[in-house]
């Protein structure tokens, strides 16, 4: 599954334009989660 949905994980050209990213100094934002399953509303309150 995981293999599946992060194919790019295993292509070194992907490394290679993160790499360059950032030399670049662009600041990439990476979410371990979808929109819907982040915290949001009361605290502790989960969204799915």
């Amino acid at each position: 599954m995981f293999m599946h949905q992060h194919p790019e994980l295993f292509d070194p050209e992907y490394w290679l334009e993160l790499q360059q990213a950032i030399i670049d100094g662009r600041v990439i934002d990476v979410y371990p989660y979808r929109n819907k399953q982040r915290f949001a509303g009361s605290i502790g309150q989960l969204v799915y």
